[in-house]
C-alpha cells in the first residue's frame, strides 16, 4: 500500500512540473497564432509595438529581429511578437528578451546570427520569426549541456548546410534544428484553424466569442474533420448558443457561445474564460479538454506518432550530415522542438524516440546524436532583469 502510495505521489510530482514546463512553453508558442482585428485597431496595435520595439528595454528583441518585424509590419503582416509588443502580453516579450540575450552572449560572432535572420526572414511571413525562436532555444539548451563558441551557418550557393557549428571541448559540432509541429488532424488545432479562415474570410460574421469542449484525443478521420468544419461553418446562423455534436467515430463535442451571461455562470471558470476573452485578442474560439487519468500514463500511440514525425524529419535532414557533406572528425547533432499534441505527455517518450533513431543510424555505422525538447528551455531572467535596472 505505502509502496503504491509513493508512486502514485511521484507520478503526480512529475505530472505537476511537466504541466508548468508546458505551461512555460506556450510563451514561445503562442506566437504564431496572431489575432485579427479590425484595420484602425490593427493599425494603431502596430505603431504601437514598433515604439515598443525601440525601447531600450527590448534592445535584445530589437538587435535580432527588429529589421525583419518592421519590414514585415510595412507589408501589413503581423505575428505573435508584434501583438506582444503592443502591449498585450508583457511577461512573452521579457522571456523573449532574455532568452535573446543569453543567446547572444553564447555566440563566437553574434553579427552573424543577425544576418542569419535577415537572410532567412525577410522575405517569409512573419510566422517564420517562430521558426527562428526554436533555433534560438536549441541553442540555449545545447549550451545549457556544455557546448560552446556557437556560430550560425549562412545559406552559400543552394548547398544543404547545417544551422549552426560549434565545440563540445575542442571538437567541432554540427547543429540542425528543426520544429516538430502540433498535429493538424486534431480536435485543437482543426477548430482552431477553421476558425481562423472564416474570422479572415468574414470577422462580421465570425464576431462571437466560442467554446469548444470535448474529451478525445488522438487524430480524427477525414469524416469527423469534415462535420468539425462544418459545425464551425454553422456557428454564426444556429439560434442555439449551445451545441452538442457526435462526430464521426463517436466522439461528441459542445459547441458553446460565450456570452457575458454564459461566462458569469460558468462557475470557478469564470475568471479565466473572461481573461481569455479580453486579454486584447480578437474573438477567437477556445478549446477545453479534461485531464483524465489516461493522459497521466503512458500512450504508445504517441510515442510512435512522434518516432514516425521525428524519423522522418531526421532522414530529409541527413544529407546536411552523411554523403558529400560528412565530417569523420565532427559530431553530428540534430535537436527538434516537440509540440506535444497533449499537455500532458510521459517524459520518457522523447528519450525513447532519440535513441530509437540513433540506434537506426548507429546500426550502419552512422553517428548522430538526437536530441527532442518536449518543453522551452526556462528564460534566466537574470539576463534582462539586471539591464532593466541599469537603463
Amino acid at each position: 500500500m505505502r509502496d503504491n502510495l509513493d508512486s502514485v505521489v511521484a507520478s503526480l510530482a512529475m505530472t505537476i512540473n511537466t504541466m508548468l514546463r508546458r505551461l512555460l512553453s506556450t510563451v514561445s508558442d503562442l506566437f504564431r497564432r496572431p489575432s485579427r482585428q479590425p484595420e484602425s485597431d490593427s493599425l494603431a496595435e502596430v505603431q504601437t509595438a514598433l515604439i515598443a520595439l525601440s525601447n531600450p528595454k527590448n534592445e535584445p528583441v530589437n538587435w535580432l529581429l527588429g529589421a525583419v518585424l518592421r519590414g514585415g509590419a510595412k507589408r501589413g503582416d503581423t505575428c505573435f511578437l508584434l501583438n506582444a509588443l503592443s502591449g498585450k502580453n508583457p511577461h512573452a516579450v521579457e522571456a523573449w528578451n532574455a532568452w535573446i540575450v543569453e543567446f547572444r552572449s553564447v555566440l563566437k560572432d553574434p553579427e552573424l546570427a543577425v544576418r542569419k535572420v535577415i537572410s532567412e526572414l525577410s522575405n517569409r511571413p512573419l510566422s517564420g520569426v517562430a521558426d527562428f525562436m526554436t533555433e534560438v532555444l536549441a541553442v540555449l539548451h545545447l549550451s545549457r549541456k556544455g557546448y560552446t563558441e556557437f556560430e550560425p551557418v549562412l545559406a552559400s550557393d543552394g548547398k544543404p548546410a547545417v544551422d549552426f557549428r560549434a565545440r563540445r571541448d575542442v571538437k567541432l559540432v554540427r547543429i540542425e534544428v528543426k520544429n516538430l509541429h502540433e498535429p493538424q488532424d486534431i480536435i485543437r488545432t482543426v477548430a482552431q484553424t477553421r476558425w481562423k479562415k472564416r474570422r479572415a474570410e468574414n470577422p462580421q460574421k465570425f464576431s462571437m466569442p466560442v467554446m469548444l469542449t470535448h474529451s478525445h484525443h488522438g487524430p480524427l478521420s477525414d469524416k469527423a474533420i469534415s462535420r468539425l468544419n462544418n459545425a464551425i461553418d454553422e456557428i454564426p446562423t444556429v439560434s442555439r448558443d449551445e451545441r452538442k455534436i457526435v462526430l464521426d467515430g463517436g466522439i461528441p463535442i459542445t459547441i458553446t457561445r460565450l456570452t457575458e451571461e454564459r461566462i458569469k455562470a460558468s462557475g470557478s471558470e469564470a475568471f479565466l474564460l473572461s481573461r481569455m476573452m479580453t486579454a486584447g485578442r480578437s474573438p477567437g474560439i477556445v478549446v477545453q479538454s479534461p485531464i483524465r487519468v489516461d493522459d497521466l500514463e503512458f500512450d504508445l500511440s504517441e510515442l510512435q506518432l512522434l518516432f514516425v514525425k521525428a524519423f522522418r524529419v531526421v532522414a530529409d535532414a541527413a544529407d546536411k550530415f552523411f554523403g558529400r557533406q560528412s565530417d569523420p572528425d565532427a559530431e553530428d547533432v540534430i535537436i527538434m522542438r516537440w509540440e506535444a499534441p497533449k499537455m500532458f505527455y510521459d517524459e520518457g517518450t522523447p528519450q525513447i524516440v532519440q535513441n530509437a533513431i540513433e540506434s537506426a543510424f548507429a546500426a550502419v555505422e552512422l553517428q548522430l546524436k538526437v536530441v527532442i525538447l518536449g518543453s522551452d528551455p526556462e528564460p534566466n531572467f537574470k539576463f534582462t532583469r539586471g539591464r532593466d535596472k541599469s537603463t
